[in-house]
């Protein structure tokens, strides 16, 4: 039966060939871009000729494969070479990342078909194993999130010098990956000897950086004084902190820093108490356990007793009585808070070389224990000398601040120190319907922004909230 015009039959599909392998296709791909990228013509060449060798529907099937294929942007500003690489660790979340792998084709079929998943039996505290699956042919490739460091991984040993470092333990490193939605850290025990080990290392590394500081110290000194043999004399800053506030913390701590470089010089840890004692004291003192344990029991974390305020005298006397073994040092320059009972323990150490010890003060802590503390103090002692428009911690913190101005700036001038002190009280104090500038320096370069206002003829300064007469009456024993 003859067909009529108006039939046609529909076009047919292209379902391949015999030239149309997958892994042919991913290896022409891999040639093209490699010839595109590096521009060598040897690889053009060779891409032309088999591309005339083959078929015409492969090379359909490749140049739509290719411009189907998304090209990747290529920034002009970044190139390989100057491109930083990338190192540390991040914060990433795995939805995002199983989204990327997602986008990506298999290495060996070149489908999409790529799948992150987490081997929770793998897992060692923060490092978790991933990995990589292929749901069309079934490869796989599995890796660890954290670099191994000895016996641990290094995203743990991480997390536990943290913790440590900001004063929290196993439960606070818990808190912390349960809010940030983590897998939890390692197990007590694990986190116990990473922090043996960190606590070992960092030990050590003080150590070298505090021989370090003492020999550039003393190097320096033989160079100003041209003299070979010492010990030579410096002057440090010595104080002490503890491991709770209310001087009723176990454990503290003695610094001394130089005054020359800024760096720690040596530092002196005391506690009162020891774990290892703490648990064998329920045992009879007589019996055979309890000697066994007391011979093998020859490093006493407990090397003080005493109050938690006696620890700063007794840490320094230890430090001053080392420095000439320690450093070829003499500390015989003692920069201290004003209530410091240290010099009174450390001021003999050098007697027997007939050198005196000499005390000076920190501005930093007067300002802070003869204005900050003594107001504070006077505040709570009168309870109507407080309040809105009267004496308040934001004062108080304006006042003890300009305290350390005045010194700071009249270093040497004791007459002109007592006038810049009793000016910044009377400044801090005027208001706007009752100026008390006339102590302030005079003049346009003047500190004061109401004597600059006034040389200038200008209106610029805005006078604060002030203080009331009987309030600056009940200062000025304190401050002045």
């Amino acid at each position: 039966m003859p067909k009529f015009s108006s039939q046609r039959r529909n076009k047919r599909k292209f379902h391949g060939n015999r030239f149309t392998s997958k892994q042919r296709v991913q290896d022409e791909e891999i040639v093209a871009l490699e010839s595109t990228s590096s521009g060598s013509g040897a690889s053009s060449l060779h891409c032309q000729k088999e591309a005339e060798e083959c078929s015409a529907s492969f090379q359909k099937l490749v140049t739509n494969t290719q411009e189907g294929k998304p090209k990747p942007e290529v920034d002009d500003q970044i190139s390989e070479e100057n491109s930083p690489a990338i190192t540390g660790l991040r914060f990433c979340d795995m939805e995002v990342l199983s989204s990327v792998f997602a986008q990506l084709r298999c290495g060996d079929c070149g489908n999409f078909s790529l799948l992150l998943m987490e081997d929770n039996m793998k897992r060692k505290g923060c490092a978790s194993t991933l990995r990589l699956l292929c749901e069309h042919c079934g490869w796989k490739h599995s890796f660890c999130t954290s670099k191994k460091q000895g016996k641990s991984y290094e995203i743990n040993r991480r997390l536990v010098y943290g913790m440590r470092t900001i004063g929290k333990g196993y439960a606070g490193a818990r808190k912390f990956c349960a809010i940030m939605n983590m897998p939890p850290p390692p197990t007590e025990k694990a986190f116990i000897f990473n922090s043996r080990v960190i606590g070992r290392h960092v030990k050590e590394i003080a150590k070298e950086s505090m021989k370090k500081a003492g020999q550039d110290i003393y190097a320096f000194k033989n160079q100003c004084t041209a003299s070979e043999a010492g010990p030579f004399n410096c002057g440090v800053s010595c104080d002490g902190t503890w491991q709770k506030r209310g001087y009723s913390s176990r454990n503290g701590c003695v610094t001394v820093i130089s005054m020359d470089t800024g760096r720690v010089l040596d530092v002196e840890a005391l506690s009162q108490g020891c774990k290892q004692c703490e648990r064998h004291e329920h045992l009879d003192k007589t019996s055979l356990e309890y000697q066994t344990w007391r011979a093998e029991h020859t490093k006493c974390k407990a090397n003080f007793r005493g109050s938690a305020p006696a620890m700063e005298p007794e840490g320094a006397e230890h430090i001053f009585q080392r420095s000439v073994e320690l450093h070829n040092l003499r500390y015989t320059e003692f920069y201290g808070d004003g209530d410091s009972k240290s010099f009174s323990r450390v001021k003999g150490v050098y007697e027997d070389a007939g050198i005196e010890m000499e005390k000076k003060e920190c501005i930093g802590h007067v300002q802070k224990r003869r204005v900050g503390t003594a107001l504070r103090k006077l505040k709570r002692e009168n309870p109507g000398l407080g309040g809105k428009g009267k004496l308040t911690d934001s004062q108080i913190d304006k006042l003890q601040n300009y305290y350390g101005i005045a010194i700071r700036s009249n270093v040497g001038d004791l007459a002109g120190m007592k006038k810049a002190i009793h000016a910044s009280l009377m400044h801090c104090a005027s208001t706007e319907a009752r100026p008390l500038h006339d102590h302030c320096p005079t003049g346009s370069a003047s500190w004061c922004r109401y004597q600059q206002d006034k040389a200038n003829g200008t209106k610029l300064y805005k006078h604060g909230p002030g203080l009331p007469l009987e309030v600056i009456a009940k200062l000025k024993p304190e401050y002045i």
